[in-house]
């Protein structure tokens, strides 16, 4: 029993085997040279993201769902033997469960990473994995990382596919329910009747899915405007931002006051913004974009570059800007405006939101607002139009009087 995978040269695969093998076996066609690393958790855990590889030595033993990552110096052929005391693991058609471990830090997005992968030698739709936490894959023809959330999003893992999961606190293991299987990688509409560890999706979210590009290569990145959602990092619902290697690779991103780097945001919706970064390998001139997977509740979705001064309404367009090579964190505000559901009375509704050096205000036409330092002392006195209204303020906190409400915002 043995995998055959043909491989490009100077290319990394993201693997993993229903079955125990020896690194001494793994051949090639053509005498090509390769290497096989392991995610190190721990050292995750310790020093962070850096140096969390580890090098498998021709006396070390590939364990059955464990993650690894193959390389060979040439176009070849790469063949893994199972070994006789496991082969036969590889026609196990049963429910199928594969333990996580624990690695603890302080910092939250540092924590309990693991990196396993698909359980059966077929296709499986993710959306029987019973478990909350997303998984991040790597995506091989765009070179990067991608976030998958097992509550928003259906994927269908490849056979011997391997991938990263942070060990929620209240699970050991990650089961794989078998109505999951499938013969390719097309994917029904709906997904199992239940998995009791599955968090079934809010009404009340907003998802917002933004890709960068730069010369044809694109990454993404997911904020989620949830009021039930932590301000701090969750394992349950958002995933830590991992980096390609490949320099080219545009890499897209959010942030937050802790200095964690984010691929999916789960935020409270009172913010009503959040601050995104990109990762530019090279100088030139790159776009960003929404997805059409984002949804459909939004009236405005500005993007302001707080490098140039420019807003721009996502839903009206792409923003298209230069960079220099390098990471910046701050290039990006988010924020948003939601139009009134079918649920709500539009007399009731009044929004208001905080971005940099700014107030904004959203309600019917007619609507009066009264802005408040928080000593007491007014700013203004306006009343709104039909359009988002913004109001440019020092940063501070403020106090702002609705016919509603009132509200406390944050402006920084």
């Amino acid at each position: 029993v043995s995998v055959k995978l043909e491989v490009y040269n100077n290319k990394w695969y993201f693997l993993s085997f229903p079955f125990d093998l020896r690194v001494s076996d793994i051949r090639t066609s053509n005498n090509a040279l390769f290497a096989i690393r392991k995610y190190d958790g721990a050292a995750r855990a310790q020093n962070g993201t850096g140096g969390s590889w580890k090098t498998m030595t021709t006396d070390s033993i590939l364990k059955a769902g464990i993650g690894y990552i193959v390389n060979a110096n040439a176009n070849t052929t790469l063949i893994f033997p199972a070994t006789s005391e496991t082969r036969n693991q590889l026609f196990n058609h049963e429910e199928k469960s594969l333990p996580l471990e624990a690695y603890t830090t302080t910092v939250t997005a540092n924590k309990n990473w693991n990196f396993i992968g698909n359980a059966y030698p077929s296709y499986f739709d993710s959306r029987y994995l019973d478990f909350t936490a997303p998984i991040t894959v790597w995506n091989l023809s765009n070179n990067t990382y991608t976030a998958i959330s097992l509550t928003d999003d259906k994927y269908a893992l490849k056979p011997f596919e391997g991938f990263f999961v942070q060990k929620p606190e209240d699970l050991s293991q990650m089961t794989y329910l078998k109505g999951g299987r499938q013969l390719s990688s097309v994917l029904s509409a709906t997904g199992p009747a239940g998995a009791p560890h599955r968090v079934a999706p809010s009404t009340h979210r907003t998802l917002i899915n933004l890709s960068v590009t730069h010369n044809q290569i694109s990454d993404f990145t997911r904020i989620v405007f949830n009021p039930a959602a932590a301000t701090s990092y969750d394992m349950e619902c958002d995933a830590s931002k991992f980096f390609s290697s490949e320099t080219l690779v545009p890499q897209l991103f959010t942030t937050d006051a802790d200095g964690n780097r984010y691929a999916i945001n789960e935020r409270p919706e009172l913010q009503g913004w959040v601050k995104m970064g990109i990762k530019a390998g090279t100088e030139g001139n790159y776009t960003i974009r929404k997805e059409e997977n984002t949804s459909p509740t939004l009236l405005q979705l500005l993007l302001e570059d707080t490098y140039t001064s420019v807003t721009t309404d996502l839903l009206n367009g792409n923003y298209t800007f230069h960079s220099d090579a390098g990471s910046f964190d701050d290039r990006f505000v988010v924020r948003i405006t939601t139009v009134v559901t079918s649920t709500e009375q539009a007399g009731d509704i009044e929004i208001v939101k905080a971005s940099k050096g700014k107030i904004i205000l959203y309600a019917v036409a007619g609507t009066t607002f009264e802005i408040y330092t928080l000593n007491g002392m007014q700013v203004q006195s306006l009343t709104v139009g039909s359009n988002a209204t913004e109001i440019t303020v020092p940063a501070g906190i403020y106090i702002v009087r609705g016919e509603a409400k009132t509200y406390k915002t944050v402006v920084f």
